[in-house]
């Protein structure tokens, strides 16, 4: 029943957001609309760079009976608000220099401390129905607020129906919790932050690479279209990170690392094996499908189509996989192994010769598979001699040794 309720609540809420970007866009037109889609980006980088590691944090510790007070996590907001709202500033021309952008720019982000924090508690309380309803609830709320609001204030209306929207995790603080012991949250945050970094930029930068290496904007709209679409189930997917990392909490105070070598293997593997399909589906079939959606003037190349196809399902399994390594508490081998799999992306992108897309796909997929393979590495490779805080002391054996006597 967690499962589903988080998937359902995670598509709904991926559907509702895709709605809200239509019915705000046919409303007030692209002129208008321009604002309102820097927002999103800053939502957006929000969530995935600082918000999801402070989810995911907190979710560990609520499953190890020692959820973080709120009050560290209302800080952490404040601080990412204010700079937000300095740096929105000194590029407010992208708001046609209208300081209420600004304002709620600083607003939305820290909006977005109190949403992470609060679907962090609800998950490692196992609350999933909970969590569920929250997250479908912060894009309905949103689309409804737009609606309310477009006809009175344009675009306007929308900004302000995303900056409330997060506030509906409010309304579930009483049952999360917002009381705990303090947390150590820069030493926590600041590898999870840095790992998610450069992970969101391996999926984010690629139309600003295509622009780098020359490529015309027609190619870049192409790269950018190709990417969107094809990492939207990621965003589904990160409900079930929510779903499983309160699993992996359990099985390492039980010490059951025979049950997470399989969980890494089967991911590594697995996504592997996924991902070698999808090159052949992305390749034969993502062009034209891609060319009937959006317009055949966003038709992908093929090639490009298969390898950033593939390269999505290994981001994807990879994601899963970090799930472990943090229930184990190995912060710097997420960090590591994602800041070696940027630079090798990068390395190769800008070695290899020929066409901007080809160059482009071919260093991210390799960078997401040298990531993926450095979580796996760093796992079978990890000693047990330090346990999280409270769980009995293990040997020093490898994993494989453990497991096998």
């Amino acid at each position: 029943m967690g499962t589903t309720s988080v998937v359902v609540g995670s598509l709904l809420a991926a559907l509702l957001a895709y709605a809200f970007q239509v019915f705000g866009g046919r409303m007030v037109g692209p002129v208008e609309f321009a604002p309102v889609t820097i927002l999103w980006t800053v939502q957006f980088l929000a969530m995935q760079v600082l918000y999801q590691p402070l989810e995911h944090f907190v979710n560990r510790e609520t499953g190890r009976g020692r959820a973080p007070a709120i009050n560290q996590a209302l800080l952490f907001g404040a601080v990412s608000g204010g700079v937000t709202a300095i740096a929105m500033y000194l590029l407010r021309d992208l708001f046609f220099d209208d300081l209420t952008y600004v304002l709620m720019a600083g607003v939305l982000v820290f909006g977005y401390a109190v949403f992470g924090y609060g679907r962090g508690r609800l998950a490692g309380a196992n609350q999933f129905g909970a969590f569920g309803i929250v997250t479908a609830g912060e894009a309905g709320l949103r689309l409804a607020l737009a609606i309310s609001l477009v006809w009175a204030m344009g675009a306007l209306g929308l900004a302000w129906a995303m900056v409330v929207a997060p506030f509906v995790a409010v309304a579930w603080l009483p049952q999360a919790g917002i009381g705990g012991p303090r947390a150590d949250f820069a030493k926590n945050l600041t590898p999870l932050v840095a790992a998610s970094a450069f992970g969101q930029a391996l999926l984010g930068l690629p139309p600003l690479a295509a622009a780098f290496f020359g490529a015309d904007p027609a190619t870049v709209s192409v790269v950018f279209m190709t990417f969107a679409m094809y990492r939207g189930p990621i965003w589904v997917l990160q409900g079930l990170m929510a779903r499983l990392l309160p699993v992996f909490v359990d099985r390492v105070a039980q010490e059951a690392y025979g049950e997470l070598r399989q969980w890494m293997g089967r991911l590594a593997y697995g996504g592997l094996a996924v991902a070698s399909l999808a090159l052949v589906v992305g390749f034969l079939l993502g062009p034209p499908v891609l060319g009937w959606l959006l317009g055949e003037g966003f038709r992908p190349d093929a090639l490009f189509s298969g390898l950033t196809a593939a390269g999505v399902v290994i981001a994807a399994a990879a994601g899963l996989m970090n799930q472990v390594l943090l229930a184990l508490d190995r912060l710097p081998a997420i960090t590591y192994s994602w800041l070696i799999g940027f630079l090798v992306a990068a390395i190769v992108a800008m070695s290899l010769p020929g066409l901007p897309y080809l160059r482009i796909g071919t260093g991210f997929l390799v960078g997401e598979i040298v990531a993926l393979g450095g979580l796996y590495t760093r796992f079978l490779r990890m000693r047990f001699e330090v346990l999280p805080e409270g769980l009995e002391e293990a040997t020093t054996m490898p994993p494989d040794e453990r497991l096998e006597a």
